[in-house]
């Protein structure tokens, strides 16, 4: 797994879809009300199923050179994730 640390508190890694969908499904969960205003596309996961396709989707952006998706670790337990698109430059 590739991991980039931070501090000595956090760290970022690539998904796993199949590890980490559950975990990130329940923070997003438990976090969707304060999310949905910032980040709609939070009304479409609706469950751990969701999530994991999410994250499969991320990783095949990440191929194709359209997005990095990490996954926030604090203290070793899931915090969230951040995106960062990539876009060609203006010619």
């Amino acid at each position: 797994m590739f991991t980039y640390k931070l501090n000595d508190d956090i760290h970022l890694s690539l998904p796993r879809p199949e590890i980490d969908a559950p975990s990130l499904f329940r923070v997003i969960d438990e976090s969707r009300n304060e999310l949905i205003p910032w980040l709609p596309w939070v009304l479409k996961i609706k469950s751990i199923e969701d999530e994991r396709k999410s994250l499969v989707r991320n990783l095949r952006n990440l191929s194709a050179s359209n997005s990095v998706n990490f996954v926030i670790w604090y203290k070793d337990l899931i915090a969230g994730s951040v995106s960062i698109k990539i876009r060609e430059p203006n010619n």
